[in-house]
């Protein structure tokens, strides 16, 4: 009977020892795996922020320039701005991989982006409401407001510039 009970518990520590080898594999892998996926997500997100924040102060220098020669700021190229940033906007959650002060560093940028674009649509709209003509000084103000967010969307181009390659090491 000893003997039984000497082959009984050999093979209940060796079930038990199974058990621990599989479950310490299976979270190892689930480990792994989310690691891999965590990895694969940080590069193509520092890609495509990398790729759309350029393309955002590309698109500013040339909102600037436009402004200049036209003398207001073009709706169209504050919508183009707009939709260009689909990628952060989709994305944003996902900026959790990236390093605590570049995470900050994006987010400012596009919250900047944000609104000094519905402040330029909103001054362009208020613009070309007839009753915008009845408040007084409004043309000084119009002008003084568009002198201002050029300055800002210059300020902006420069700060994304410099964001560019800290996404990169992100």
């Amino acid at each position: 009977m000893a003997c039984i009970n000497d082959l009984f518990s050999k093979d209940v520590w060796l079930v038990v020892l199974g058990a621990v080898l599989a479950l310490t594999t299976s979270v190892l892998m689930v480990f792994v795996q989310r690691r891999l996926h965590e990895r694969r997500t940080r590069r193509l997100l520092r890609m495509l922020l990398r790729h759309e924040v350029d393309t955002i102060c590309e698109s500013l220098d040339r909102l600037i320039q436009e402004a200049g020669i036209v003398g207001f700021i073009p709706l169209l190229r504050i919508t183009s701005i707009q939709n260009i940033r689909q990628g952060y906007d989709r994305n944003r959650d996902w900026l959790i991989l990236f390093r605590t002060d570049v995470q900050r560093d994006v987010f400012d940028f596009y919250t900047r982006l944000h609104i000094a674009l519905s402040d330029a649509q909103g001054l362009e709209t208020f613009h070309l409401d007839p009753r915008a003509a009845l408040t007084p000084n409004w043309q000084q103000t119009v002008t003084q407001e568009r002198r201002r967010l050029m300055t800002g969307f210059g300020d902006l181009a420069t700060t994304g510039r410099a964001l560019v390659p800290r996404i990169g090491e992100a």
